[in-house]
């Protein structure tokens, strides 16, 4: 018999530096630029906000539905920063977007069971429309670690089968509204969408899918207004008419490494000639990218896939191997893309059982203009993990 043992993988961390770095990052030239320009809004602006939320699971799992038929409750903690220059992205087409760090932790089932899990995270909101002189459209989306210490143990809490891990990526995604209420505070409300996952790293996975409502408040203020200056009165961040992204067309080829590491064993038929349940898993591919502005972009491109685990059921590395192709959407903001991508498996018994159709979804952030990071997520069976990716992109043409 295979020996089950719990695996912590220390990807976790490169999570945790890949949302934190990035933000430290974009503060840090914020600061240098601050001084290049002349604007409306004087001094350094800050928010902080605090959110409630609940709502219910969308559960896939096997053992959980008594735990989790109560809904779930949770709380988050914000703290933000919005660069004041008309000229930067964040003003000139994006409405004035503001980002930062948060903590976030839930009740969301039988303490005992399911635990208290807790995330810290980086985020982004993008404002829209306004509804009104003081309300107007926000989304907003949130990545980082999740902490959660009544994981899957197969004696002490055999019923976890949505976390096997005592770590995982919290996603968060919401739509929603603010409304002004006095100089300082804005009252926040909407709808939105968490997910608990690791990818796969180790099992059970089934994930926990959460839909719910928020309510809370924002505090803005500016950092520099207690110097008493009557150039820096202004606590609220004014926001700058944002143009529309000028036409742009971009092309480009693009090229993927990425590797990553799953677990079988979990309720599956196990190949007892095995001498590990871990395997290491590859995605590369090669891609077409056209970009119509700033913003926007579409991509296609063929797709090559390694997964070791499939050693359970194929003897021979040869059959391993897994020939795709995908299409995409992408949306840039800043140094950051985000990538979503929706493709199919080619050749005889291409999907190699896990179904025809198989999705992205991934950050990349550009350090270079050629070359950048990629953390991303392949599912298969519909949204199913199958496997986290963490890799290298690079751009060696554009036109």
């Amino acid at each position: 018999m295979l020996k089950r043992k719990l695996y912590i993988p220390k990807v976790t961390f490169f999570i945790l530096i890949f949302c934190f770095g990035t933000i430290h990052k974009i503060e840090s030239q914020e600061r240098r630029n601050n001084t290049n320009f002349v604007s409306d809004n004087k001094g350094t602006y800050r928010y902080m906000s605090f959110k409630t939320h609940l709502g219910t699971h969308f559960y896939t799992g096997k053992s959980l539905d008594d735990e989790l038929k109560g809904g779930y409750k949770s709380i988050e903690f914000r703290y933000a920063w919005q660069n004041r220059n008309p000229e930067h992205w964040t003003n000139k087409y994006y409405n004035g977007v503001s980002y930062g760090l948060g903590i976030y932790t839930a009740y969301i089932g039988t303490p005992g069971v399911v635990g208290t899990p807790t995330a810290l995270f980086s985020f982004i909101n993008f404002p829209h429309k306004n509804l009104s002189k003081r309300t107007r459209i926000i989304t907003d989306g949130a990545l980082g670690v999740l902490y959660d210490s009544n994981y899957y143990h197969a004696t002490k809490n055999p019923k976890n089968d949505a976390i096997g891990s005592p770590f995982s990526i919290y996603v968060n995604i919401g739509l929603g509204f603010e409304s002004i209420l006095t100089r300082n505070v804005d009252l926040i409300y909407g709808l939105d969408y968490t997910h608990f996952s690791n990818g796969r790293l180790t099992v059970p996975n089934y994930g926990l899918n959460m839909l719910g409502v928020n309510l809370g408040l924002k505090y803005h203020y500016n950092r520099d207004a207690k110097y008493n200056d009557p150039y820096i009165s202004q606590e609220r961040f004014k926001r700058y008419p944002s143009l529309a992204a000028p036409k742009d067309i971009k092309q480009r080829i693009n090229i993927l490494t990425a590797f990553g590491t799953v677990q079988n064993g979990f309720q599956e038929t196990v190949n007892e000639s095995l001498e590990t349940d871990r395997f290491y898993t590859f995605s590369g591919y090669i891609e077409y990218q056209l970009n119509f502005n700033v913003k926007h972009g579409l991509d296609a491109g063929l797709d090559l896939f390694y997964d070791g685990s499939l050693a359970n059921i194929y003897t021979e590395t040869k059959d391993r191997y897994l020939y795709a192709y995908h299409f995409g959407y992408n949306y840039t903001f800043g140094k950051m893309l985000l990538k979503l991508d929706l493709g199919g498996y080619m050749g005889p018994n291409g999907s190699k059982g896990k179904e025809d159709l198989w999705t992205r979804a991934a950050l990349q952030y550009r350090l270079f203009d050629w070359f950048g990071f990629h953390l991303g997520l392949k599912t298969k069976q519909g949204f199913s993990a199958d496997w986290a990716e963490f890799g290298l992109i690079f751009q060696p043409f554009k036109w």
